[in-house]
């Protein structure tokens, strides 16, 4: 059984997923036109793992940034520790 506060993530995930999927769809609708279902089934999986290297750029984009401000989170606190023993 699901906690409250669980419950009130899901319904927050769910409505910023259906605004998210409903303003992405609409932009690549506006900007490439047509239907979905009228593409090729080989066009929609080239279309698809097009989508899958733009979010893995992302994501590893993302990790090397977070990895960064580690870096320069420790070497402030280092700079702080060291200026505090002088």
């Amino acid at each position: 059984m699901m906690t409250p506060e669980a419950e009130a993530q899901l319904c927050r995930l769910k409505l910023d997923a259906l605004e998210l999927l409903d303003g992405k769809y609409r932009a690549g609708n506006r900007a490439h036109g047509g239907n979905l279902l009228a593409l090729k089934p080989l066009e929609l999986v080239d279309e698809a793992l097009q989508e899958c290297i733009d979010q893995l750029t992302y994501l590893l984009s993302l990790r090397e940034a977070l990895k960064n401000a580690e870096l320069d989170q420790a070497k402030e606190f280092l700079l702080k520790l060291n200026s505090e023993e002088d």
